[in-house]
């Protein structure tokens, strides 16, 4: 593990209760592997069970963490990026609370200020949901 629970939030853009990232276990410029544990305060959980937004939002934030954690190691600051559009979205379950999830993610292409990743949630080792996201990189400040 790479970095956990009291200090992702300083990878991610995004704030409690939005968090839905715990641990990130692995990240290169290449691929990124995180863990989450849904809880029953967990936002986008209805009926118990985690919601498509959960999961697209789970997602977004493992590709965050990865940009996070490699800002830090270049000394620079951690970027804000926004989906810009999700294709190929298959959810085969959608999970309960108290699951603990598993997403990966693969840098497919990188242009300029966006990135394509290939996603893959999973519960075990059964997959959950999987997609492919391009996400917009707001360019950083130059001084």
């Amino acid at each position: 593990m790479l970095v956990g629970k009291p200090h992702i939030e300083k990878f991610l853009p995004q704030r409690a209760p939005i968090v839905m990232v715990d641990e990130l276990l692995e990240a290169s410029t290449e691929r990124a592997i995180t863990r989450f544990e849904i809880r029953s305060n967990t936002l986008f959980v209805e009926n118990n069970f985690l919601t498509e937004a959960g999961l697209i939002e789970n997602i977004a934030q493992t590709a965050a963490a990865q940009a996070g954690y490699l800002a830090q190691q270049q000394g620079v600051a951690t970027p804000v990026g926004f989906i810009a559009s999700i294709n190929d979205l298959r959810i085969n379950q959608f999970p309960n609370v108290g699951a603990v999830l598993t997403t990966s993610i693969a840098v497919v292409n990188r242009v300029f200020e966006v990135i394509i990743i290939q996603a893959q949630t999973k519960q075990d080792m059964r997959e959950l949901c999987s997609c492919q996201m391009k996400i917009f990189i707001k360019p950083q400040d130059r001084a």
